[in-house]
């Protein structure tokens, strides 16, 4: 069996991202006692997903029936509790079917508790954006989901990786000391760094939507 060197090991890892287990999603939100911000910025999520078919044929009543889901009651506990849960979405223009859908469902999302803002994909391009939707949970923690994958086409999130803020702060520090250093997609996806950019996100989503 050929033996890996020490140097080639740490190969493909951010540096200081020490490991740790990862909670469950509704651990993660339950957990929090300030705010959740969740960026989303792909035009489909879950196609054949039977909500969202039902919806594309018509059948009203399907889709009224599903509107009563689990993640409600999950918005209501963290909400009811003075925490914060915030959803930003970028979205292309012409809106795609499933965009259409996720608005026709969003007032469901409202009225539990959630803030969510719009924002046309033409006014994002002067933002720094990571690669991967994600959530930011108490300005601590970041969960980063992945590109969808023909294999996990019905998982939002086929891969999960948690840092914690302090961490990818002081990283983005030392990478902006270093502007002519080539970055890699993952240094990249991180560089944002702060909670701040998140609030201007969701501040120009609101905007753009009249909200």
């Amino acid at each position: 069996m050929e033996r890996t060197s020490a140097a080639g090991e740490g190969r493909g890892r951010i540096p200081e991202a020490a490991e740790e287990p990862v909670s469950p999603f509704e651990v993660l939100l339950r957990a929090c006692t300030m705010s959740a911000v969740h960026l989303e910025m792909r035009d489909s999520y879950t196609p054949s997903d039977p909500w969202f078919r039902a919806w594309l044929a018509g059948d009203r009543e399907e889709f009224e029936r599903r509107l009563s889901r689990p993640w409600l009651g999950l918005i209501r506990e963290v909400t009811g509790r003075g925490v914060q849960v915030r959803r930003a979405r970028v979205i292309s223009e012409p809106v795609t079917s499933y965009v259409r859908f996720e608005h026709a469902t969003t007032s469901s999302n409202v009225e539990a508790g959630e803030q969510v803002g719009w924002l046309p994909r033409r006014l994002a391009s002067g933002l720094l954006l990571p690669g991967n939707d994600f959530w930011v949970f108490d300005d601590r923690l970041v969960r980063f989901g992945s590109p969808p994958s023909p294999n996990a086409i019905s998982r939002r999130f086929s891969f999960l990786l948690v840092w914690r803020l302090e961490m990818i702060s002081s990283r983005a520090k030392r990478l902006r000391a270093k502007p002519r250093r080539l970055l890699s997609l993952r240094s990249a996806a991180i560089s944002f760094g702060t909670n701040q950019a998140v609030t201007l996100w969701l501040a120009l989503a609101s905007s753009a939507s009249g909200t």
